[in-house]
């Protein structure tokens, strides 16, 4: 359907389940595989919803009619393989998509200017550039 939001800003989304062979791809310094089924766990310890687009919106049947969004991931995140069939499922599904994977970078770098200046304030502008783009008057 119409959604009223103006934009979907996605930072190295979760859109999938944990138990899906990405999430187990290499050792990640940083989000871990444990950490993630943690995180889970958290929201549904039962794994009732786990299959529902709620809970993990790539298993949408339809993703037409939502509004342009940006994906942002990171080369070395165990989310990024999710996140970037999210982002080509809204593609196929004809929403507008800007995905970016930064090289490099980990789980929680656009928040870790201290640590990673150029990527993190890079992601910060083009969200910004995104916003712009879809707020009339902005």
């Amino acid at each position: 359907g119409e959604s009223l939001l103006a934009g979907q800003i996605l930072i190295y989304p979760c859109t999938d389940d944990a138990d899906i062979p990405s999430v187990h791809a290499f050792p990640a310094p940083f989000l871990t595989q444990d950490q993630i089924v943690w995180f889970f766990d958290q929201y549904d310890p039962e794994r009732t919803a786990r299959d529902h687009p709620d809970f993990s919106p790539i298993k949408a049947d339809n993703l037409a009619g939502l509004p342009p969004a940006i994906v942002i991931t990171a080369e070395h995140d165990l989310l990024t393989e999710q996140a970037e069939a999210y982002a080509n499922k809204l593609a196929a599904a004809g929403v507008p998509v800007t995905v970016r994977r930064y090289p490099g970078m980990i789980h929680g770098f656009a928040t870790m200017d201290l640590f990673f200046a150029g990527a993190a304030g890079e992601a910060v502008d083009e969200v910004v550039t995104f916003v712009d783009g879809i707020v009339p008057g902005r």
